[in-house]
């Protein structure tokens, strides 16, 4: 089986649509169908899946400064692993390797073109836009606290003057050569920094020690200028002075960062949390108590559901029929409309599901 089979048939997998079946009368149940999410893929698959990614975008990494196909290949592939299902297919159909590392970490996007692998859905089943997919994104901290990734006094290497050094943050099984104390990048452990791969931003608090002289110290993204950089301001004598700095991490390099002076200096550099996009939250949905309306044989009835409360917004009109003979002609905005086709009174349940996305 070639990869266009297989992941063809992985899609397919997840494209079939159920059809709720009517429950007896009087009973609860759903009158419209849906196609649920993917929730699974087999580690086949995802290796598949990120072999196209690789294919698809590797032009794109190595056009970027200091691109390591090599490097972000590994990095994928531990992301893809433990990756949500519909992210990963969704990533698959990303135009770019901004938006794809995006769609890969949760966020939702529009209008991308389908990779060459992938069927194009219909145009009502494309994600939605939901702002930005690089700049909305949440901070999240370090779960055990700042994480210790560099300090040039342990490794005796204080920054040479206008040359800029590169520091590895994401998956990285110690940071010892760089003279940190942190001992796993991935992961949430005790023992661990606890950061993910393919972060948009990374939250660093950097101490500047002994600097030969007044200058400017920068840390940027890896695959920036030091023109792009957050600076320290740094004088003869000075001691100890220390800035929390918001960096774009670069998510096609091997190293992330850099760190780049215009005199000799000593440095620590701790991260504290990072940016990406929001993880998913599951709604919170509650149905509303139903309205009960009478319908005399032969007539119709339209019947309004209590409305939803406040801080919650329908998804759901629920309509129910105490017998065969009411089929509804209309479900939709709380109202559920029928007629009685029986030769005896019947009934007319209307309820609406209300969700909200969890929180204060």
């Amino acid at each position: 089986m070639n990869r266009r089979t297989f992941y063809l048939a992985a899609i397919a997998a997840f494209a079939v649509t159920t059809a709720s079946a009517a429950d007896a009368p009087g009973g609860v149940g759903a009158l419209s169908a849906g196609a649920p999410p993917p929730t699974q893929l087999s580690a086949d698959q995802r290796g598949a899946i990120v072999r196209e990614l690789v294919s698809k975008f590797q032009d794109q990494v190595q056009k970027t400064p200091h691109g390591d196909v090599r490097a972000w290949s590994s990095k994928l592939l531990k992301a893809a692993a433990a990756a949500d299902a519909a992210n990963l297919l969704r990533a698959t159909t990303a135009p770019s390797l901004e938006t794809m590392h995006a769609a890969l970490n949760g966020a939702t996007i529009n209008s991308l073109a389908s990779s060459s692998l992938s069927v194009a859905a219909p145009a009502a089943e494309q994600p939605a836009l939901l702002g930005s997919t690089i700049a909305d994104t949440t901070y999240t901290p370090l779960p055990n606290g700042r994480c210790r990734i560099a300090d040039s006094r342990v490794i005796t290497s204080p920054l040479t003057p206008n040359v800029a050094r590169q520091i590895d943050v994401e998956d990285i099984s110690s940071y010892a050569a760089q003279g940190g104390t942190g001992t796993l990048a991935n992961g949430d452990g005790s023992a661990n920094c606890g950061i993910p791969s393919f972060t948009t931003a990374l939250v660093v608090s950097v101490t500047v020690l002994d600097p030969a002289g007044s200058g400017v110290v920068k840390v940027f993204g890896a695959d920036q200028s030091y023109q792009q950089g957050n600076s320290i301001l740094v004088t003869a004598g000075s001691f100890g002075a220390t800035s929390d700095l918001i960096v774009r991490s670069c998510q096609s390099c091997a190293l992330e960062l850099a760190i780049q002076s215009t005199v000799a200096v000593n440095y620590t550099m701790n991260v504290i949390g990072y940016f990406m996009p929001p993880q998913a939250t599951a709604l919170e949905c509650v149905n509303t108590a139903a309205t009960i309306t009478a319908v005399p044989a032969g007539a119709v009835a339209n019947s309004a559901a209590p409305a939803c409360a406040a801080g919650y917004t329908q998804t759901a009109t629920n309509c129910e029929s105490s017998i065969w003979q009411m089929p509804f002609v209309f479900f939709n905005g709380g109202t559920c409309s029928a007629q009685n086709n029986s030769s005896g009174a019947a009934q007319i349940r209307s309820s609406r599901t209300c969700c909200r996305v969890p929180g204060r």
